[in-house]
């Protein structure tokens, strides 16, 4: 495998925005493997919470997903541990977590989620890990929300993100 970084910190970011059925999905393309043609992005959606009752509540995930140009199919990773045998170079990383948090911030923008729940992929997850949750949860925070983390649940950790009344 050989993994080209191909985002660039001095262009503008080219943000793809998808919506449809209620979800809302913005992606930017960060590679691709010059040995199999795969590309990578960054995905960060806003889903609809079932049964949760608001009509702007909503999940935020997000990953990097890697689509098989010669076939319909792609696959998501979750996890920085599985993201490090082709995203291995610190400087890459910094720059992928950046995307994620200008994404969030993005599409809070343009959504204006009344509720989110953000909830890791992978339990117990350590200190490092944690940090990009963090950084959204600020982001949604300096935006003019309750953003807190909840008590753990099987070693996923939870933030709960409330919209202040105007």
């Amino acid at each position: 495998m050989a993994f080209v970084f191909v985002y660039d910190e001095n262009e503008p970011l080219e943000i793809i925005e998808l919506n449809g059925n209620g979800e809302h999905i913005a992606r930017v393309a960060i590679g691709y493997d010059d040995e199999t043609d795969h590309t990578y992005s960054v995905v960060v959606a806003l889903s609809p919470l079932p049964g949760h009752g608001g009509l702007h509540d909503f999940e935020l995930v997000f990953s990097i997903v890697e689509t098989y140009v010669d076939s319909d199919h792609s696959h998501s990773f979750w996890d920085g541990t599985d993201t490090k045998p082709f995203l291995a170079d610190a400087h890459q990383r910094t720059l992928t977590a950046a995307i994620i948090v200008t994404l969030v911030s993005r599409l809070i923008d343009v959504v204006a989620p009344d509720v989110v729940t953000m909830t890791t992929y992978t339990s117990h997850l350590p200190a490092q890990a944690l940090q990009k949750f963090h950084q959204i949860a600020l982001v949604f925070a300096q935006k003019g929300y309750n953003a807190g983390e909840a008590d753990p649940w099987n070693g996923q950790r939870i933030w709960m993100m409330t919209r202040n009344a105007v």
